[in-house]
């Protein structure tokens, strides 16, 4: 049985996609608290309008719909972890999708395990959603249904809900910390993530690249090392 570890990194689509996808701006939500001077009524509702697509922006490379991958991380067993990456030149986003797939079809139905940091959560239903908008059948290794309900197959093992023992997550007024990768490594390893890219992680792959892959290589090892600690 081998362990293959892996993370994704995604990016929002580019701003002319998401501008015909951004809600109407309704000046009605806006929270003006105890605020009555019209002026002032008038300014923080102009102040909302103008942030109203840079806040849509900002959430867009964490949904599907509004984002897509950019890199995929993996290792398997003790080798080094490897990337591979969104190039616009050879099919784009469709190449990870399906190289991802294969990944999959190689590894759950020889019974490895398929080992990720909340990806029950995120990487698996990011990357399947994005599969069906791209026309790409995911790999049926990875889910399956009894009496209609859905579940990830038994071979998919999530490092985050180890972490928690089948504790659901404090709220944030009721937690000191984080559950996070970067938390919890700090906390068992020592050691945290290679910075903090998170949702703006598209803008460092365009600027520093290697620094950005070497980001999601350090949480592929850090992943690797939590499950291994966990599970003895």
């Amino acid at each position: 049985m081998s362990e293959i570890v892996f993370d994704i990194e995604t990016g929002p689509l580019p701003e002319d996609q998401l501008k015909a996808m951004c809600p109407t701006f309704d000046p009605d939500a806006v929270k003006l608290g105890n605020t009555k001077d019209p002026d002032k009524v008038k300014a923080k509702i102009e102040e909302a309008e103008a942030g109203h697509f840079t806040k849509f922006l900002n959430k867009a490379a964490l949904d599907p719909q509004t984002g897509y991958c950019l890199v995929i991380g993996w290792a398997i067993n003790d080798e080094p972890s490897e990337t591979m990456v969104f190039d616009e030149a050879v099919d784009g986003e469709v190449t990870l999708l399906r190289h991802f797939n294969y990944l999959v079809e190689q590894s759950i139905p020889n019974r490895d395990l398929l080992i990720g940091y909340g990806i029950k959560n995120f990487d698996l239903p990011f990357l399947i959603r994005r599969m069906w908008i791209n026309g790409i059948a995911p790999s049926k290794a990875l889910k399956s249904h009894y009496r209609g309900r859905f579940a990830w197959s038994e071979y998919v093992a999530d490092v985050y809900e180890e972490w928690m023992l089948g504790q659901r997550p404090f709220d944030k007024e009721g937690s000191a910390v984080s559950n996070g990768l970067d938390q919890v490594s700090q906390s068992v390893l020592g050691l945290g993530k290679a910075g903090h890219l998170g949702k703006h992680f598209s803008d460092h792959f365009l600027e520093d690249r290697k620094t950005a892959l070497e980001y999601c290589l350090t949480d592929v090892e850090r992943t690797r090392d939590l499950y291994r600690i966990m599970r003895g």
